[in-house]
């Protein structure tokens, strides 16, 4: 695990993600909290539509699958982003592809999500948006690598 934590910082770096830039999430929750339920909303309509994701959810509680999302949003708007964070991000990424969710999806979904909150944002009279969709962005990316490192090793 020493050598998953060595990319950590690694990675924030890679993708930019500087000391503004937690503070720019946080600003941005404000205006981002209330658009959630329609995001999430969008988000499985979106999923419910292809089949290739669909399956994944007949047999599952979407409540309950919408709350883990509210509840990863929650964890990264309030950070830090951390040894714990990177840990939590790691078990995301475990249980997903436990359930036989393909790496690419995860991925794609990460896009899918950065595009909304930069969509959100820039569409708003917020002054700082760019800013703030930028360090999304940034951190968005970073997160994909704790979340796909389960994915190189084998499942245990």
């Amino acid at each position: 695990m020493q050598a998953e934590r060595a990319g950590e910082m690694r990675g924030f770096e890679i993708s930019g993600f500087g000391s503004a830039d937690p503070e720019h999430i946080q600003r941005s929750a404000e205006y981002l909290g209330p658009l959630v339920p329609a995001v999430l909303d969008a988000l499985y309509d979106h999923l419910f539509s292809l089949p290739e994701t669909r399956g994944f959810f007949e047999t599952q509680d979407i409540q309950h699958r919408k709350q883990s999302l509210v509840s990863w949003l929650t964890r990264t708007i309030e950070g830090p982003q951390n040894e714990q964070y990177w840990d939590y991000l790691v078990r995301v990424g475990k249980v997903h592809r436990d359930y036989g969710v393909p790496s690419y999806q995860i991925v794609h979904l990460i896009g899918w999500v950065q595009g909304t909150i930069t969509s959100a944002l820039l569409a708003s009279d917020r002054s700082e948006k760019e800013a703030e969709a930028g360090a999304w962005m940034k951190l968005l990316t970073a997160h994909l690598d704790p979340m796909l490192l389960p994915y190189q090793a084998p499942a245990s």
